[in-house]
């Protein structure tokens, strides 16, 4: 994602709520896997990761 300089209140709002919701959506992911298939839950955890760290960023 390229953010620019200058960005709105409005569209900070948008990217935090699309952020937090791939990370929900990821962890869900990963934990309706856990007990059947490690290695995609593992892969699951490790795209929540990726977006539970950009939560709070813009």
């Amino acid at each position: 994602m390229k953010i620019l300089k200058q960005i709105r209140n409005t569209e900070k709002s948008v990217i935090n709520k699309s952020v937090d919701f791939l990370a929900n959506l990821y962890q869900y992911r990963a934990n309706r896997t856990r007990g059947k298939d490690q290695k995609a839950s593992d892969t699951f955890d490790a795209k929540f990761k990726e977006f539970d760290a950009l939560h709070g960023k813009y």
